[in-house]
C-alpha cells in the first residue's frame, strides 16, 4: 500500500502518449496519489516530428522545489524520466539528495539505437552518471546502459556482453539497488535483463516486432516504479511490467494510430486497475 504522495519528474509532450502522458494514467490506475514536476514542455516527442517547440522549465522547477520545501511537502517515492539539460540534472540530483524517500527510480533517457538523442552530448552523459548513484531502481535501454558504463554503444547483444554491461552497471549502484536493462534484441526476441538483490542475473522474453514503439520505455518505467511503490517484490515487478508492456505494444500495433504518437493505453490501464497492491 502506498504510504504518501509519489512524485514523477519528466517532460510533458503536448501531442504524444509518452513521458508524463503515459505516467499519470499508469499511477492513477494503480491507485497511487501522484504529483508531477515537468522538466520541459514540448510540442511533440523529440524523435519523429522534427524539432519540437520547447520551453526549458529550469527556473520554474527551482521555484517549485523551493515552494515545496517551505510548504513542508514530502514524497514517498520518486520516478525520474527525461530531464533534458545538464543544469536540470544537477537540480534533480540535489532535490533527491534532500528528499527522504523510500525508493528512487531513474530512467536515464538520453539515447537509443546506438546513439544519443539530438541535443545531448558527453556532458549530459557525465551528469547522468552522477545522478544514477541516487537510484534504487535503474531502467536504461541497451544504448543508455553502455553509455553509463563508459562504452561506445555497440550493436552486439551476446549473453556474455549483456551480462558484463549489467554487472558493471549495477556495480555503480548501492548493494540493494535493482538494475534493469530494456530493449535487448537477441535470437528474434526482445529481452529485459536484471540483476536480483542476491546477485543472480535473470531475463524475460517477448516477441521481437519490426517496429519502434515510441514511449515504450516511459511506460515500462512508470509501471515498474508504480509496482515498487506498492511494495511488490522486485523480481515479480519486473516480470509483470514486461508482461503488461507486451499488452500495450500489441494494442498499439493493432490500433489505427500512427506509431509516432506513442502508446495505446486502454488495455494496459484496464489490466493495471485489476492488480492487487502486493504480489
Amino acid at each position: 500500500m502506498q504510504t504518501g504522495q509519489f512524485l514523477t519528474i519528466q517532460d510533458l509532450s503536448a501531442a504524444t502518449a509518452i513521458s508524463l502522458n503515459v505516467a499519470i494514467p499508469v499511477y492513477a490506475s494503480l491507485g497511487i496519489s501522484t504529483s508531477v514536476l515537468p522538466t520541459a514542455l514540448l510540442s511533440t516527442q523529440t524523435e519523429a516530428f522534427g524539432k519540437p517547440a520547447a520551453i526549458d522549465l529550469k527556473d520554474w522547477v527551482a521555484r517549485t522545489v523551493a515552494h515545496w520545501y517551505h510548504a513542508s511537502m514530502t514524497f514517498s517515492g520518486i520516478a525520474v524520466g527525461y530531464v533534458g539539460t545538464p543544469a536540470l540534472v544537477d537540480m534533480v540530483d540535489q532535490f533527491i539528495q534532500q528528499s527522504a524517500v523510500s525508493t528512487v527510480t531513474i530512467d536515464p533517457v538520453m539515447g537509443d539505437h546506438g546513439k544519443l538523442y539530438e541535443g545531448f552530448d558527453e556532458s549530459y552523459v557525465t551528469k547522468m552518471k552522477t545522478l544514477i548513484k541516487q537510484a534504487d531502481v535503474l531502467t536504461p535501454n541497451w544504448t543508455e546502459a553502455q553509455l553509463l558504463v563508459g562504452d561506445d554503444p555497440q550493436p552486439e547483444m551476446s549473453e556474455s556482453r549483456v551480462r558484463d554491461v549489467l554487472a558493471r552497471l549495477t556495480g555503480q549502484l548501492n548493494d540493494k539497488s535493482l538494475g534493469v536493462i530494456t530493449g535487448i534484441q537477441r535470437n528474434s526476441v526482445l529481452e529485459v535483463w536484471w540483476q536480483t538483490a542476491g546477485g543472480a542475473i535473470l531475463h524475460v522474453e517477448n516477441p521481437l516486432l519490426d517496429q519502434h514503439f515510441y514511449g515504450a520505455g516511459d511506460l515500462f518505467t512508470a509501471i515498474l516504479s508504480g509496482l515498487i511503490e506498492l511494495s511488490w517484490d522486485a523480481d515479480a515487478a519486473v516480470k509483470k511490467t514486461s508482461e503488461l508492456l507486451a499488452v500495450a505494444i500489441k494494442e498499439t500495433m493493432h490500433s489505427n494510430r500512427e506509431l509516432r504518437f506513442g502508446m495505446a493505453l486502454h488495455n494496459v490501464i484496464h489490466e493495471l486497475s485489476k492488480l492487487d497492491d502486493r504480489f
